[in-house]
């Protein structure tokens, strides 16, 4: 978990600044081509990566959808249109892939690589990422942090009838 003083500190002196991942407003066409590239590569990663859970947890890959939206809290259509390239991955769809799994945090900057850049400690969202990621969170926690401080929902809550 991320600590309360640091984290509020952090969001502070963020306020008011643009997110920057090293972005450019200017490209050359090599750029594009590694923008093309990771936009391919990052869903294969991630399809991959739920392979590998399919396999840890001894499932079939129909169930592994199932899995994942109970590990990740990622509906499975989502899932799957991120991995189609239908959607694209985004980091807060990362943020709670790579915790609701468990990864190191080495693994998880493998995909973070591919969108925008690794987690930073700078950066307040990547931040309680990390912390989560080092202190093995529930996704539950880490979902519940994120809101708290952030003030963005990442799981939509389901109404009781």
């Amino acid at each position: 978990m991320v600590d309360e003083k640091e984290i509020r500190k952090l969001i502070d002196e963020n306020k008011g600044k643009e997110k920057s991942y090293g972005e450019s407003y200017r490209l050359r066409d090599s750029d594009k081509d590694i923008i093309e590239k990771n936009k391919r590569e990052l869903p294969f990663l991630i399809s991959e990566r739920k392979l590998k859970n399919d396999e840890e947890h001894k499932i079939g890959a129909t169930k592994g959808y199932d899995l994942i939206e109970e590990m990740c809290l990622i509906p499975g259509t989502t899932f799957k249109k991120t991995v189609s390239g239908e959607i694209r991955a985004t980091r807060t769809f990362l943020y709670k892939f790579v915790v609701g799994l468990k990864m190191t945090v080495e693994e998880a900057n493998e995909f973070f690589k591919l969108c925008g850049g690794e987690l930073r400690e700078d950066d307040p969202e990547d931040l309680i990422c990390l912390r989560a990621l080092e202190d093995g969170d529930s996704i539950y926690d880490f979902c519940d942090e994120y809101e708290k401080y952030i003030g963005k929902t990442l799981v939509k809550k389901v109404k009781a009838k």
